[in-house]
């Protein structure tokens, strides 16, 4: 998770290629896919060297061993993990992964030494600006013998600086064309802290800032594939361009169903609440769905802001967060007066599946243990921590300066989730009140968080806050009793289903 409490997108991606390059002295090439439209092309600045393009483009190299440990100590205070595990033998694993990878997986920008323009168009409007993306990587031959064990700072910094002298030799890429100012010891740190934040859990990384906006904005397939990080390519169900609030009136019936492909607005629940009520101008519905099974997550505010138009008390969020060397609760409780006007006299259901991670499980738990809904589907994910991005510019120092204007982006998982009755959702994911196998589905195959091998243990505390509304109201324990009964012999689930017990 991101943003103020923060949430982590899980089911990133879009089948979106980068059009090829083209010069200032050329009009800039076109391409066409599933609606977008993408223009790249090069124009020089006036009055600036090549040298001092390239190490515009390339500030994130300045990265000594004193500034990687004082990273290295944050991410101690501020990981769930960072006050339990020997940092230096981790460390050590990351720099003996770097060496044994032939390649050192912090990218260069080095295709060119003007200044690059990438524009991103939707329908004919303008979306997205980059910064620098033509990247490129150092390889070299990985044929080391044994890397030392090391149990202090000094004692880092000198194999650092040693084997960072050894990787100089055995170049493979070529730096002919690249500027002598670029320091292959920085990249190499660089290297080794993005290995090291990576190995922590599945969701904490390290990206540039080429790297982070492509993947932010749906193109990471064009970033080079192959490399033992965290930028993953999962093949979003939805195709970019979708609505993230999607309302439509079930054919021949009061139905109303609304998807949820994300939760990545922060004022969502105004959102939500206006789409709600344009929806029902004309008719009210007899029963409301809320279908998040393509939803990934997103922030964590706005997955609270939701349930709060569900939710008259209770709690909405409920985390343990690290601070320094312990963790302090974090819950959010709903306010009265926001729900909206008439909903707990219609029976809500919410959708879940396999693909509802992160955020969109923590909204599920706070209906579910609020009593605000009937849950139907799959057990979810199972994503039960959240994440924090922090920007590093290039005195390595934490800032919240522009992407264009930083030079990494890093992401740590800094507190753990929990549903409002206590239930850690890390592994297990939210149990739905009817289990059914989603049909929908089934193709898509069954990854779920504990499917990483680095996935991190369920966790527990005794100090976590219990405050919710144990019982649901009348109406909906009915309409859950009905609906017990309608698919009690049934093992798979089909949406026209639903619509015929609702609808009968």
């Amino acid at each position: 998770m991101r943003g103020k409490r923060g949430a982590f997108l899980l089911l990133l991606g879009a089948n979106v290629y980068l059009a090829s390059g083209g010069c200032s002295k050329q009009p800039p090439r076109i391409i066409q896919y599933q609606d977008f439209a993408i223009q790249y092309h090069i124009t020089a600045e006036a009055g600036e060297s090549k040298e001092d393009t390239f190490l515009r483009q390339n500030d994130a190299f300045s990265m000594n061993c004193q500034k990687h440990l004082k990273l290295v100590e944050h991410v101690r205070k501020t990981h769930v993990m960072g006050s339990q595990v020997d940092l230096y033998d981790r460390l050590r694993t990351a720099m003996i992964q770097v060496l044994q990878e032939g390649k050192l997986p912090t990218p260069l920008v080095v295709a060119n030494h003007d200044k690059t323009e990438l524009e991103v168009f939707y329908q004919g409007e303008r979306l997205h600006y980059a910064p620098p993306v033509l990247l490129r990587y150092v390889s070299f031959i990985s044929n080391f013998d044994s890397v030392p064990y090391f149990y202090t700072g000094e004692d880092f910094c000198k194999e650092a600086s040693h084997f960072s002298s050894v990787i100089q030799q055995k170049l493979i890429t070529s730096l002919s064309d690249v500027p002598n100012t670029v320091n292959l010891e920085s990249l190499f740190h660089k290297s080794i802290f993005r290995y090291f934040v990576a190995g922590l859990d599945p969701h904490s990384g390290v990206q540039e800032n080429a790297e982070h906006w492509y993947k932010k904005n749906g193109l990471q397939r064009y970033l080079e594939n192959g490399r033992h990080d965290n930028i993953y390519y999962e093949e979003a169900l939805f195709q970019v361009g979708e609505d993230r609030i999607q309302p439509q009136w079930v054919e021949n019936s009061d139905i109303l169903k609304i998807e949820i492909l994300d939760f990545s607005n922060e004022d969502f629940g105004a959102e939500f609440k206006a789409i709600y009520e344009k929806a029902t101008q004309e008719k009210k519905p007899k029963a409301l769905i809320l279908d998040l099974r393509r939803n990934g997550g997103g922030f964590a505010d706005a997955s609270a802001q939701l349930a709060d138009l569900f939710i008259s008390k209770g709690l909405l969020l409920n985390f343990m967060v690290k601070v320094g060397d312990r963790f302090e609760p974090s819950p959010t409780v709903a306010l009265p007066g926001n729900e909206i006007p008439g909903i707990g006299q219609i029976p809500v259901i919410v959708l879940v599946g396999r693909f509802s991670a992160s955020s969109s499980e923590t909204f599920a738990a706070a209906m579910k243990d609020n009593g605000a809904a009937i849950v139907i589907g799959e057990d979810t994910f199972g994503k039960g921590t959240g994440q924090f991005q922090t920007q590093v510019n290039q005195m390595t120092e934490l800032t919240e300066k522009g992407l264009n204007e930083i030079s990494s982006v890093l992401t740590l998982t800094t507190f753990y989730t929990f549903s409002p009755n206590g239930d850690a959702l890390q592994l297990k994911g939210v149990a739905p009140h009817i289990e059914l196998q989603d049909q929908a589905f089934l193709s898509y195959g069954n990854f779920r968080e504990k499917s990483w091998h680095h996935a991190l243990s369920t966790a527990s505390f005794t100090d976590l806050p219990k405050n919710f509304q144990d019982e649901m109201n009348p109406l909906t324990a009915i309409w859950k009793m009905k609906l017990d009964q309608y698919f009690s012999d049934r093992e798979k689930f089909r949406l026209r289903d639903l619509y015929e017990a609702l609808n009968p």
